[in-house]
């Protein structure tokens, strides 16, 4: 992966930060709002104009891409063109609740103007004409956009479940375009940080639709590709279909049930998938992480099928999280760990001092390896990081939260690859290159004997659907499109994230935003040391 992708995607992420405050300003003033009924799940009045977000994101995004990349003119054109229509309609439908006619045919004139004025379709070999092929590929991108839009039921999870499926097809695709859906994944992330539960603002019609639209835009390229490039064209149909996953059998589920029942195919009901897993009396929570943990299913078993090598260390990290996710269901709990950690009040706060003392050796062994490596990219992307944590300092419900952020997931991987990046004017006899060699084996000791006596009330590691997100991208994801000269490196990167995780679960760190305060000083501290 170029960094160029990075940067596109913390613009994205940034510029979506600081908007939705003033978005959600926008839409409460407009009045858009989702109001509870028998059918949702959601008990008060909710702003549920977040598409306008979305789309002011995606716009601007796109803007400096066009600029740097010209030869995607009329692809960025006609993708945004079918965008513009699918925002429109969704507004309106939010505004005023469109008929499902009216909706069918905004759908429908979005998706002709992608495909004739880009030019891209899938193509259907078993007919001599294009006719047929354009008129599946509209069928396709119209299936797609009502998916999203009924798989929206619970707080993030089509803005999840879009964020697996994008960043899994992203691997699938090979071009410059794939800037424009990295810069979605950084909109979504951002947009998340409302969106989940208890959301602040829902994604509505408009959000859900573009989704759809993107997602479908994304498998259709990919389609194409895998034509003019002479690729299996059946493995690459079924890594789509894989990839979109749960919206896909959502949306057949219920057109089969309403048809064998003779119910109106476009009459809502309680009973998708979302719905039927909270019926087994799941929190909101644990029934969002679950539909996420089914779809990187879905998403793992298509990279594997279309020959990407997922490293085995990874995929058990996945499993023991998804486990550990399983005991959080089921409220299991050590018991007798626990009971130790009452009765040795020591190691109640002793978990604080190690592991600060570990990420303060760290930071400082980066600092200074930093100094022979350190360039213009380098310096663009500590700044960014730095005012990232800065935003979320500023931000009142990171005080309302232990959870992993991006913000703390940027900082962890740039400290990581200063600190542990083979240099060849240190010697390997040196001090650094034997503590940090040996540094994990006190770091893994310590995490596991605080995994048992910190989450008391109950297994809450890297539990929170945003955090699983942000596991399956750097489990699954970031070791298949990046190549890092460092060994373990995403490995290493988790086991800080678990660390932070940990420290976060003291409220005297949270309520001060430590942890953004000394991500700050430490980006601050690389900046000037290497001006």
């Amino acid at each position: 992966m170029d960094i160029i992708y990075l940067y596109y995607f913390l613009g994205s992420f940034i510029v979506t930060f600081i908007v939705m405050p003033f978005g959600l300003k926008l839409i409460r003033n407009l009045n858009i709002t989702d109001k509870p009924n028998s059918r949702k799940v959601h008990s008060q009045e909710t702003p549920s104009g977040g598409g306008l977000i979305i789309f002011f994101g995606i716009f601007i995004s796109m803007i400096p891409f066009i600029i740097q990349f010209n030869e995607y003119l009329m692809l960025s054109i006609s993708y945004f063109l079918g965008l513009l229509i699918i925002f429109i309609m969704g507004f309106m439908d939010d505004k005023n609740d469109l008929s499902p006619k009216i909706k069918l045919l905004a759908q429908v004139v979005s998706a002709t103007i992608f495909v004739s004025l880009s030019d891209e379709f899938i193509n259907i070999t078993f007919f001599d004409s294009n006719l047929f092929s354009v008129l599946f590929t509209i069928f396709f991108i119209i299936s797609v956009v009502n998916a999203y839009n009924l798989i929206d039921g619970l707080d993030g999870l089509a803005s999840g479940l879009a964020i697996i499926s994008i960043s899994s097809l992203l691997v699938l695709f090979e071009s410059s375009f794939s800037i424009i859906f990295y810069s979605i994944i950084g909109i979504l992330f951002a947009f998340l940080r409302r969106n989940s539960y208890p959301a602040k603002i829902f994604l509505g019609n408009t959000g859900s639709y573009m989704l759809g639209y993107s997602v479908a835009v994304l498998g259709v390229l990919i389609i194409r590709n895998s034509q003019i490039y002479d690729m299996n064209f059946y493995i690459h149909i079924m890594c789509i279909i894989l990839c979109i996953g749960l919206p896909i059998i959502d949306t057949t589920y219920a057109f089969l049930r309403r048809l064998w029942n003779g119910e109106h195919i476009f009459k809502a009901d309680k009973k998708h998938l979302h719905h039927i897993i909270l019926s087994y009396n799941l929190s909101h929570k644990d029934s969002v992480s679950t539909m996420y943990i089914l779809q990187s299913a879905l998403s793992i078993l298509c990279l594997n099928i279309a020959n990407y090598s997922i490293p085995a260390t990874y995929l058990v990290i996945m499993s023991l999280f998804i486990i550990k996710h399983i005991f959080t269901i089921l409220d299991f709990r050590a018991v007798f760990f626990s009971t130790i950690f009452t009765k040795i009040k020591f190691l109640n706060n002793a978990y604080i001092y190690f592991f600060f003392s570990i990420l303060i050796f760290i930071s400082m062994v980066a600092v200074q390896n930093s100094q022979s490596i350190f360039n213009s990219n380098f310096l663009y992307l500590t700044l960014i990081t730095l005012f990232i944590n800065l935003l979320f300092i500023l931000d009142k419900r990171t005080r309302e939260n232990n959870n992993i952020d991006v913000s703390i997931l940027v900082s962890s991987a740039i400290v990581i690859y200063f600190c542990f990046i083979n240099l060849t004017n240190i010697s390997n006899d040196s001090w650094i290159f034997i503590i940090t060699d040996f540094i994990w084996y006190p770091v893994t000791f310590g995490i596991i004997l605080s995994l048992f006596g910190l989450f008391k009330e109950k297994n809450d590691l890297l539990e929170s659907p945003t955090e699983y997100l942000i596991l399956f991208y750097v489990c699954i994801i970031m070791p298949i499109t990046m190549t890092v000269p460092i060994n373990l490196f995403f490995l290493k990167i988790i086991i800080i994230l678990i660390m932070y995780k940990i420290i976060l679960q003291d409220k005297v760190i949270r309520e001060f935003n430590i942890i953004h305060f000394m991500n700050i000083l430490i980006l601050f501290i690389l900046v000037i040391n290497n001006i």
